[in-house]
């Protein structure tokens, strides 16, 4: 099956969301305790120290989540790459993505790892390393074919027994 799509902005972000989510949490987190930590003199029991803590936490939790989000908007428009035409190629043993910059080509079982969620199926070569395909390009079928081999990739994989270590 062939399929060929341009990346839209709102694919991009939902990607990005997917892929970092718990990591963006953290970061957050971070942030607040850094905040707790400055302003560790100012006493709790007292309203106006209790109404600046509420106040700095609440500017982080609105002004963090749109900053993020306007970075991941500046990223896309700023790699050209991004925007380009590709043509999405799978069948029962691989999938392929061709375009201006080049093409990948991977099997099934080859596949590190997978996430579908945010209208995108996000599929890693490596831990990290992940391509794009915007769930809007198919129909529910399709969908279902590509969770289908992916799942079987998870059940092939938890059967293979040779260690991490060793070559494959």
């Amino acid at each position: 099956m062939t399929k060929t799509f341009k990346l839209k902005v709102d694919d991009y972000c939902g990607a990005q969301s997917l892929h970092t989510s718990w990591k963006v949490w953290i970061i957050l987190f971070g942030i607040l305790l850094a905040v707790f930590y400055a302003f560790a003199d100012i006493q709790l029991d007292d309203p106006v120290g209790l109404s600046v803590y509420g106040i700095v936490i609440g500017v982080i939790l609105m002004v963090m989540p749109n900053s993020i989000k306007r970075k991941r908007k500046m990223d896309f428009y700023k790699h050209r790459e991004l925007r380009e035409e590709v043509t999405f190629e799978y069948d029962d043993s691989l999938v392929q993505w061709t375009g201006k910059s080049g093409s990948y080509r991977i099997k099934w079982n080859k596949i590190k790892k997978w996430k579908i969620g945010k209208g995108v199926i996000l599929i890693y070569e490596t831990d990290v390393l992940m391509r794009m395909i915007p769930m809007r390009i198919f129909d529910e079928s399709e969908i279902d074919f590509i969770r289908s081999k992916l799942e079987k990739r998870d059940a092939n994989q938890s059967l293979d027994t040779t260690p991490a270590s060793a070559p494959r």
